[in-house]
């Protein structure tokens, strides 16, 4: 019996630092970050894509704490397709339950955005509650080790592909 037919994965590799690996997925691969989420001043979370290729990193740090979040789904004085346009991702299954559970604010407009942050500088709280039903719901793990997780699946099918795999 067939299993179902996956259409689209998109991991979210949670590592100690996200700038590390920015050079491999830009310069090399030719990958756009089109949404980032800071973590004090460093890059708390960041979707990298180009086409049909997505990958997102979140740091465990930003993930273990409980920090306010807002989104933008415009595309600053720029005027893209909707293809091309930040506010595609508001449309992907992980972004859909993620303002489901009103776990953050987005912004659609920079006047929106300006109003979200003064919202959270004045309580960091806000959406807390949202922000805990996420991990609840779509986090398996949160021990920072997904990525060596990942990485092991995919040499453990290279190896069944190759006829290699050691038998258990």
């Amino acid at each position: 019996m067939a299993g179902p037919q996956l259409r689209k994965s998109t991991p979210v590799l949670i590592v100690d630092a996200i700038e590390p690996s920015l050079p491999f997925w830009q310069e090399r691969l030719g990958l756009e970050r089109p949404v980032e989420v800071r973590d004090g001043d460093r890059l708390g979370f960041a979707i990298l894509a180009n086409g049909a290729i997505e990958v997102m990193y979140q740091t465990a740090a930003s993930l273990a704490k409980d920090s306010s979040a807002h989104t933008v789904a415009f595309d600053g004085d720029q005027d893209r397709p909707f293809e091309r346009s930040a506010r595609r991702y508001y449309k992907f299954t992980h972004y859909v339950n993620i303002t489901r559970l009103n776990a953050v604010r987005v912004a659609w407009t920079a006047d929106e955005m300006i109003g979200h942050i003064g919202r959270y500088l004045a309580d960091p709280a806000l959406d807390a509650a949202g922000r805990r039903e996420v991990v609840a719901e779509q986090v398996q793990f949160v021990d920072g080790r997904s990525g060596e997780r990942i990485a092991q699946a995919v040499a453990d099918e290279l190896a069944d592909a190759l006829g290699r795999r050691p038998a258990a």
